[in-house]
């Protein structure tokens, strides 16, 4: 099912913004899952990043052993439950 029509405007501010494979801004009908649940708690937990390395730290995080932010080999061997893997993480600086 495609969403025709259907689009959201989130306009560009000094604060930070996370999202864990779900929509923050569109409303549309969605299942949430455990591994997004997770992962937005624990970044409520974190200070807002003021740098790219605090950025980076944050994508990076595996505090949350079930369900971490970053799902790699070394989080599948502590625990992590997601049945997920991270592909990739970028982070563009725009202002360089």
């Amino acid at each position: 099912c495609v969403a025709t029509r259907s689009y959201a405007v989130r306009p560009a501010s000094a604060a930070a913004f996370f999202h864990a494979n779900e929509y923050e801004t569109l409303s549309v009908p969605q299942t949430i899952g455990n591994s997004s649940t997770h992962r937005r708690a624990r970044v409520a937990q974190l200070s807002s990043p003021t740098s790219s390395k605090q950025m980076l730290d944050i994508l990076g995080d595996q505090a949350d052993a079930k369900f971490p932010i970053f799902h790699d080999a070394v989080s599948h061997a502590a625990g992590d439950a997601s049945g997920s893997w991270t592909l990739a993480m970028v982070l563009f600086d725009v202002r360089a």
